[in-house]
């Protein structure tokens, strides 16, 4: 009876991980249909909770139209999996990402990590047509913060490196280097640039994420609404 139970929780498992998205993904399919928000639109910012959490997003960046797709706790295996309902539709003009902080946390290595983000690159890319330009993908470097510091800060900058290596060989993948600014405020960094759980970021970390991001953004993909 007790192995038996075992077989059932771990069938159990990918149900109950993959679960915990769909909601969210239901609920942005069908906001897409009723606004019929599937093609040339915009910039697509994707991620983990510090995308979806970033309530200011659009006021940061008013030169694009912004698409808003953070899903919490999310790894970079599960924006793969969903890569064909929340991704490639959209036809996006540059894609933002941010993912690899819970994997590392997880317990992943910076290999594995790695490897998930050349599969998101070569997704995107391969559902492209033959002559088309590469869409433009910027990957925010990997934030360190206070309560992740001890466990995962050589992983993450490992990961960044990796990333960042492999960006420099390609013009149209870019690597936004927001860790060195936040490193800039201490080591860990500032506590003033996170909420109380010290992981996820206040209007000031965010800040800093937007001085960044908009350099490396108009690079890739300047405003159409200039």
């Amino acid at each position: 009876m007790r192995k038996h139970l075992l077989v059932l929780l771990l069938l159990l498992v990918p149900t109950t991980v993959y679960g915990q998205f769909q909601v969210d993904i239901d609920r942005w399919l069908m906001q897409d249909a009723a606004h019929n928000l599937t093609s040339d639109a915009g910039v697509l910012f994707i991620g983990s909770s510090s995308i979806r959490r970033w309530q200011q997003l659009a006021h940061d960046f008013p030169e694009y139209d912004i698409i808003q797709r953070g899903f919490g706790g999310s790894q970079f295996s599960d924006v793969n999996r969903y890569l064909n309902d929340i991704v490639l539709p959209y036809d996006p003009r540059a894609i933002v990402i941010f993912e690899g902080t819970n994997d590392i946390a997880s317990g992943k290595s910076a290999d594995t990590v790695y490897d998930d983000y050349r599969t998101f690159v070569d997704g995107v890319r391969n559902a492209q047509s033959p002559g088309e330009a590469a869409i433009p993908i910027l990957f925010i470097g990997i934030t360190p913060t206070p309560s992740r510091w001890s466990c995962c800060q050589p992983r993450n900058d490992l990961v960044n490196q990796y990333v960042a290596e492999f960006a420099a060989q390609d013009p149209a993948l870019f690597y936004i280097d927001t860790p060195t600014a936040f490193l800039a405020t201490g080591s860990p960094p500032a506590a003033s640039l996170f909420v109380s759980d010290r992981l996820h970021l206040t209007q000031d970390g965010y800040d800093i994420w937007t001085q960044n991001i908009k350099p490396a953004l108009a690079a890739a993909f300047p405003s159409p609404k200039q």
